[in-house]
């Protein structure tokens, strides 16, 4: 069984602080990062470009030229969504980019994300749950591309 193809995007600010993200209707405290499948005829970069407007309003004007990362997320998905989506998971391809000084996001574009905050690489054990995105935020981290 495949894994369905897809981006995170690690947006970072001058301070080094990483964006992460709350889905509307998700438990309180699970934060995450911005994602969202690659579709038929798109390559990484044109659906960092599309996720990034859907989910934070954000365009070419509000971030840096995103770079790919050599390093990805993989995780398997529950039976449930296995059978719904006939994918045994995700593979997403790491972006990295830098929100500029003055952007603002936009969360009421598609309802997606109901919070975003910006929180320092220490501290991101303490914002997002999920261990296995923590050892791959570590990943990219350690390679010198944040």
């Amino acid at each position: 069984m495949a894994f369905r193809k897809a981006i995170m995007i690690l947006l970072k600010d001058r301070y080094g602080r990483i964006l992460v993200a709350h889905k509307t209707n998700a438990p309180m405290n699970d934060w995450y990062l911005p994602s969202g499948g690659i579709e038929e005829r798109e390559n990484p970069q044109e659906t960092f470009w599309r996720e990034l407007n859907e989910e934070l309003g954000f365009g070419p004007a509000d971030v840096s030229a995103p770079r790919q990362s050599p390093i990805t997320h993989k995780y398997t998905w529950n039976a449930g969504l296995i059978a719904k989506t006939g994918y045994e998971g995700q593979e997403q391809i790491i972006m990295i980019a830098t929100v500029r000084e003055g952007a603002i996001a936009d969360l009421d574009r598609t309802g997606e994300l109901d919070r975003i905050r910006w929180v320092s690489f220490d501290d991101i054990d303490k914002a997002i749950p999920h261990k296995d995105l923590l050892a791959t935020i570590r990943r990219v981290h350690d390679t010198g591309l944040l």
